[in-house]
């Protein structure tokens, strides 16, 4: 059920606020189960999957949500589910020339309809949160595997395309740019 899933997140989410649960949730792969999410979508659904792509949108950017909260306190499973390549292969995606028609009519969808904004503004909140933790194997793991290029060149590529009137979503992802450069560099 799909309406189940979302809720049970959110449980998973608020139970994590009590420290002596995060072992609980390691041991049964939370994060890893939360990362399969974490990928570029596909055009077209497969025949068996059960849930629609508006629906698969939804389950993505609230796991991507879910994780913003969970991974900071579950730094090794990050680690072992090599989180950082992860979430830079999607950002790849989000900036890259693939067509994507999200439906961005969830409450993370935000300013995402027909396009990939809603992934990447997860992503980019998710690499904020990750960096916050000033974890010094991540942020150079981060740094090796080319973040600071990649978004050096996105937000170069945003600054030439520059529209009069910005979305907060726009601004929200740059703001979130800067303070990751900020932290690897």
């Amino acid at each position: 059920d799909f309406e189940l899933k979302k809720l049970l997140i959110t449980i998973l989410v608020i139970l994590s606020k009590d420290t002596s649960v995060i072992p609980i949730l390691c041991e049964g792969k939370l994060l890893l189960a939360l990362f399969s999410y974490v990928k570029a979508n596909d055009k077209t659904p497969a025949r068996e999957d059960v849930w629609t792509m508006a629906q698969m949108e939804e389950l993505q950017l609230h796991a991507m949500s879910a994780l913003s909260t969970l991974a900071p306190a579950m730094l090794d499973d990050y680690m072992i589910c090599q989180g950082n390549t992860r979430l830079l292969l999607l950002l790849e995606w989000c900036v890259g020339p693939d067509d994507f028609g999200g439906t961005g009519n969830s409450f993370h969808g935000a300013g995402g309809r027909n396009n990939k904004k809603a992934q990447m503004r997860m992503c980019l909140r998710l690499m904020r949160s990750m960096v916050s933790t000033g974890q010094e194997a991540l942020l150079q793991d981060m740094t090796d595997q080319g973040a600071i290029s990649q978004i050096i060149t996105i937000l170069q590529n945003i600054l030439r395309r520059r529209k009069k009137e910005e979305h907060a979503v726009d601004v929200e992802m740059q703001c979130d740019m800067l303070f990751i450069l900020s932290a690897l560099c």
